[in-house]
């Protein structure tokens, strides 16, 4: 028969090193996801370019975090949704999203963003709100935002 729990030290450890029971993102994935979010954060505040980039470096990171920690049976037709998303523009022009130019790039988000059906219109809503939930958290551009001047806004 099993003892009971009776306080925090009798309760399993889980080792640091640990597997996760999320699968690893891969770099294809991840640029996959910057050539979208790029697109999908506001141009203000304006941010020098090395800020830019590390702001939208950190909300990639953060936006595959929360995909990668939904649960499988979520996880797997969502990512076959942004594969789908990824590999459609090679139809017409024989290249992927994320090797199109960025005016293609920004026509097939506003497709998809602008659909009649619910399921391609969700698919980037999902990125869209974790990614600009991370970016307008981002120390940097709150810092940012706390010097602006109401005319800085354009």
């Amino acid at each position: 028969m099993e003892q009971p729990v009776t306080s925090e030290r009798d309760l399993p450890t889980v080792r640091k090193d640990a597997v996760s029971l999320a699968p690893p993102e891969t770099d294809h994935f991840r640029a996959q996801l910057f050539h979208m979010i790029r697109h999908l954060l506001p141009a203000q505040p304006v941010l020098d370019p090395i800020t830019r980039d590390e702001v939208e470096q950190d909300v990639v990171e953060f936006v595959a975090a929360q995909i990668g920690g939904m649960p499988g049976y979520i996880r797997v037709p969502y990512r076959a949704l942004l594969l789908v998303f990824e590999w459609l523009p090679a139809l017409g022009s024989l290249r992927p999203f994320s090797a199109l130019p960025a005016e293609r790039q920004q026509r097939c988000l506003a497709a998809w963003s602008n659909s009649h059906v619910s399921l391609i219109r969700d698919t980037i809503k999902l990125v869209r709100s974790c990614a600009l939930l991370q970016y307008l958290d981002h120390h940097l551009v709150l810092s940012r935002l706390e010097t602006m001047e109401p005319e800085d806004w354009q």
